[in-house]
């Protein structure tokens, strides 16, 4: 989901400042910065909220704030025309406002994104060769490659980018309310035995 998104945000920030190769520069720069710190607050273990919990609170908010992307891109189109008139002329203002702007619109949601593997990975048990954190690093590099692809090749030109967005938000809520029940069943097991 997290690079159906990027696929998605990185047309809707094209059209916004008219050249896709600043707007995927803004965006991977983002993404880089927003999943490192999100990968450093995971990483923290200051609550007692059990792992599973925290990564379906993530889901849920990521889902949550891309559901508004395109009222929030729609407010950063207006500010960027309306900031961009005040001196047009200047190249290194005009890249400032917009490398801001997009910081704006997409560091929430990044860094939620990176906090979700650093909690899985407190969930995951190490079984002493590491093969179920290599199963999850797999399967999470094999869906954002295959999420990366759909989108970009297929899925966008068959539903337009709000349906996409709209098509990536429920499978974010799908996988929250996955993990949430799993969680709930895992629980109650629990404390029936």
């Amino acid at each position: 989901a997290g690079l159906m998104y990027q696929v998605v945000f990185g047309k809707m920030l094209g059209t916004i400042f008219g050249s896709t190769s600043i707007a995927i520069c803004i965006i991977l720069s983002t993404y880089m910065v927003g999943l490192s710190i999100g990968a450093w607050l995971g990483s923290k273990n200051e609550t007692k909220i059990p792992p599973m919990i925290k990564y379906a609170l993530c889901e849920g908010l990521i889902a949550f704030y891309c559901v508004l992307t395109p009222l929030i891109f729609n407010i950063i189109s207006e500010v960027y025309f309306s900031l961009a008139k005040l001196n047009l002329e200047n190249i290194i203002y005009m890249n400032i406002l917009k490398i801001s702007l997009g910081i704006i619109g997409l560091i929430i949601p990044t860094v939620l994104m990176g906090m979700t593997t650093p909690i899985l990975l407190k969930e995951f048990k190490d079984d002493g060769n590491g093969l179920s954190i290599a199963k999850l690093y797999t399967l999470n590099t094999l869906g954002a490659a295959i999420g990366a692809l759909l989108s970009g090749y297929l899925i966008i030109q068959l539903l337009g980018v709000k349906s996409t967005i709209y098509l990536t938000v429920l499978l974010n809520l799908l996988i929250c309310g996955f993990v949430i029940n799993k969680f709930k069943k895992e629980n109650s097991d629990e404390l029936l035995n």
